[in-house]
């Protein structure tokens, strides 16, 4: 038998709670106490389809030689999970390839799934760059790029928006490298609530930074669309928002070297150092 407290503690999740399939689901019928339905795949639950935990099981070892060694290596995980899509789609899985292949049922859970990775930020990150410099070419401004990427630093907004930016990735990259359980907790169960109860400080910390972001994304917006047109506002309200996705990056990941802060620290000296620079030349 299965202990609900200790489960969920270090799986997060018990029964009743729901998944959404990213990748196929192959199930075995339907019997926890019978071999051949946890050997043979006899359904599959395609890519996109919400699952409910129906059972949780731990299936004792069977004695070595009354079956094949893949198999016996396979029915040994002992750990298996009972899900079910409907009344006529249901069967077990392996607890690690229901984890592997589905994520929980909520938006903000899907969001980090699809944005916390490496690459996401990376194809954002060139994305804006090439809005920059379709912008910067059709302005003919293509000499004055790196001109037009400091002047774009020297608002207070853009300034408190990228430092913020990197701190978000610090806080991030401490998650993942000094409390993963923490940060898997939270993406189980998500809130964009930073004093909801029960969430650790780290946690809170950082939906607060998440927050702190977004009013400042839309603050150096409005900074930036006071004070010059349009035409222009548009290229450099990108710069911002690439260097503050590329802060956060740079940040997060040298944070899992222990250089965050070293970094970020570094970078919110020049910026804040460019900006006061700016003020006092007007």
């Amino acid at each position: 038998m299965v202990d609900s407290i200790s489960f969920n503690a270090n799986y997060h999740y018990w029964k009743g709670f729901k998944f959404q399939t990213v990748d196929t689901l192959f199930l075995k019928l339907k019997d926890a106490n019978s071999l051949s339905t946890f050997v043979v795949n006899v359904d599959t639950i395609l890519p996109g389809t919400s699952v409910v935990v129906a059972d949780i099981v731990v299936k004792p070892p069977l004695p070595s030689g009354e079956i094949s060694d893949s198999t016996q290596k396979m029915v040994n995980d002992s750990l298996w999970v009972s899900v079910v899509q409907s009344a006529e789609n249901h069967g077990w899985l392996m607890e690690k390839d229901l984890r592997d292949r589905a994520i929980p049922d909520d938006p903000i859970s899907f969001f980090i799934y699809r944005f916390s990775g490496w690459r996401t930020a990376a194809a954002i990150i060139f994305a804006i760059i090439l809005a920059v410099a379709y912008f910067a070419v059709r302005r003919k401004d293509h000499a004055k790029v790196i001109k037009n990427i400091v002047e774009a630093l020297t608002s207070p907004y853009a300034v408190m928006m990228t430092c913020a930016a990197g701190i978000l990735g610090m806080v991030y990259g401490f998650l993942e490298s000094n409390a993963p359980d923490a940060w898997q907790h939270f993406f189980y169960h998500p809130t964009i609530n930073p004093f909801a109860e029960g969430i650790p400080f780290v946690l809170r910390l950082f939906v607060a930074m998440i927050w702190i972001n977004l009013v400042l994304a839309v603050a150096a917006f409005d900074d930036v669309r006071c004070r010059m047109y349009l035409s222009k506002a548009i290229p450099q309200i990108l710069i911002v928002y690439a260097t503050s996705l590329i802060v956060y990056v740079v940040v997060a990941f040298t944070s899992n070297l222990y250089v965050g802060p070293a970094v970020l620290a570094v970078y919110a000296f020049w910026a804040i150092r460019n900006c006061r620079k700016n003020w006092k030349n007007d």
